[in-house]
């Protein structure tokens, strides 16, 4: 029993998620319309998987801009940079926290584990666009 469990264990891991940087960096156009905005965007924060042809994708969507790319590349927070930017950027957060503050909708994403070794990033979002960070140092 334990060993077919490890079989089918690796055999998962093996073939890599639907939704894995790897395979999306394996599509073609036809395919990658096919993928989630959240999975594309995930995706391209990986720089050894994410391609020209991702990219692409993430603009003939909307969810990119020229600029956006060109600061996702360069892979650094950027005040003013789009919400999109930042997941592209550095992935899908730990967590997001939402609050209102006079009506506007202040989004807190939340970067890293908050272990004894490790720091938190903080971004703060407001109307779609990167306003501040900081990191939570121990």
């Amino acid at each position: 029993m334990k060993k077919s469990v490890f079989v089918v264990l690796f055999m998962l891991l093996f073939a890599g998620c639907a939704g894995s940087p790897y395979q999306l960096a394996q599509m073609d156009s036809g395919q990658l319309s096919l993928v989630s905005d959240y999975d594309l965007l995930g995706a391209l924060s990986n720089t050894a998987y994410r391609n020209e042809m991702m990219f692409a994708e993430a603009k003939s969507r909307g969810l990119l801009n020229d600029n956006d790319i060109r600061l996702v590349k360069k892979g650094k927070l950027v005040r003013g940079m789009s919400e999109n930017a930042l997941i592209a950027t550095k992935g899908q957060p730990l967590m997001i926290k939402r609050e209102t503050y006079k009506s506007a909708i202040i989004k807190q994403y939340i970067y890293g584990f908050d272990t004894k070794y490790t720091s938190q990033t903080y971004v703060i979002v407001n109307g779609g666009t990167v306003r501040s960070w900081f990191i939570k140092k121990k």
